[in-house]
């Protein structure tokens, strides 16, 4: 179906498509058109598609995804990247560290050094996980690839965590070739899409779904994120939105399906301008909220510190949630890593990170939630699945 103006899109919407975009079929130019068939829902409303919709009927637009988007920080020239960070870590560690700008291709011990050089304060073992990542994926702190973030600074239960920008997921993306944004996408999914895909729609959650192609293969991977409605967005003082927390987690989502062998599994990833600002100087900033992100949680860490629970509305609706009786004879050996894994993926099919499973665990379910995946009991594993199969629409 062509992209039809409505309530949330203009003609002047329309307009902007129709300049960046082209047909997704056969690449040609977009034409705007007014829908003169009496007999149609959308009769007198504008729509855009392929100039030549009248004899190919050709469906759907598609936008490249610019240099920039795709290549981030390592895009710019020479002068606007050290620009960018000063700006970031100041003119005394970008001049300190001026021999690993743009490099690309880090060792452990470099990226080590940057580590050390940015966040002297973060926990050794973490600072070791990141240099690993940087010089596993050929990603660079410097270059706004990769961010250490401390959580409840000087409590008790402070904790810190690795993340990447969501410019870094573009970049590995791209390295296997240029892709596509198709469908007007990323958008805010409908109430029908949300039926069709989830089985059911969440007015609570604002859904957005981004979906990307491979102009080579045509091959196209649809993601789906959400933010809940009643929690305002990270760094909203910034500029950011609930929509843009919701749109990284679905690009985050769709490229991983478009290229899963180029993406690491276990980071979390977030918009580089709100990592920035919670990881600025090895501090979380005063003033901004200290609680975990979704988006932030480890790889497998179902329970995130107990301010990050607050007021956070439930994942899955589970009318039978109890806790079976030990007379049933429940099966509580530990699950195997094959066990857990799968728990993983059908978790990222549904939308969900470990961190939701664990809030629906404790306020669902009415679990004692353990705090890594890979230690629930066999029959809690066997539960969930049936619940996230339900989820992703599987028998």
């Amino acid at each position: 179906m062509p992209l039809y103006e409505n309530d949330d899109r203009t003609r002047e919407d329309l307009e902007k498509i129709r300049k960046s975009s082209v047909c997704k079929e056969c690449g040609g130019w977009l034409n705007m058109f007014l829908d003169s068939n009496k007999d149609s829902p959308m009769s007198g409303k504008v729509f855009v598609a392929c100039a030549d919709w009248t004899r190919s009927h050709h469906e759907g637009i598609e936008k490249k995804a610019s240099q920039y988007k795709q290549e981030g920080i390592a895009g710019m020239n020479i002068i606007s990247r050290r620009k960018e960070m000063e700006k970031q870590f100041g003119k005394e560690t970008t001049t300190a560290l001026e021999k690993y700008q743009g490099v690309t291709s880090l060792s452990k011990n470099d990226a080590m050094v940057i580590l050390e050089s940015i966040w002297p304060k973060a926990p050794g073992e973490e600072k070791v996980r990141a240099a690993l990542l940087c010089a596993s994926y050929h990603l660079n702190p410097l270059m706004k690839h990769v961010y250490l973030i401390p959580f409840n600074k000087g409590k008790d239960n402070e904790s810190w965590a690795t993340v990447m920008g969501i410019g870094a997921t573009r970049l590995l993306a791209s390295r296997k070739g240029s892709f596509s944004y198709v469908d007007d996408t990323p958008r805010i999914m409908t109430e029908e899409e949300q039926k069709k895909v989830f089985g059911e729609s969440y007015p609570d959650r604002l859904y957005v779904i981004v979906k990307v192609k491979d102009p080579k293969t045509s091959a196209e991977a649809p993601g789906y994120g959400w933010w809940p409605k009643s929690a305002p967005a990270y760094g909203g003082d910034k500029g950011n939105t609930q929509f843009n927390m919701a749109s990284n987690r679905a690009e985050r989502q769709a490229l991983s399906r478009l290229r899963p062998g180029e993406m690491p599994t276990d980071v979390e990833v977030m918009d580089e301008a709100i990592a920035e600002s919670m990881s600025r100087n090895g501090n979380v900033i005063e003033g901004e909220s200290r609680d975990i992100p979704e988006e932030t949680s480890g790889a497998d860490d179902l329970l995130p510190p107990p301010e990050a629970t607050k007021s956070t509305p439930a994942t899955v609706k589970e009318e039978t949630s109890s806790i079976p009786p030990a007379s049933v004879n429940r099966d509580e050996s530990i699950i195997s890593k094959e066990d857990a894994a799968k728990i993983m993926a059908l978790a990222k099919q549904a939308g969900m990170t470990p961190t939701d499973l664990g809030r629906m665990m404790a306020k669902d379910l009415k679990w004692r939630v353990p705090s890594k995946i890979g230690e629930l009991q066999k029959w809690q594993f066997d539960k969930l699945v049936e619940i996230l199969n339900k989820a992703i629409g599987k028998p």
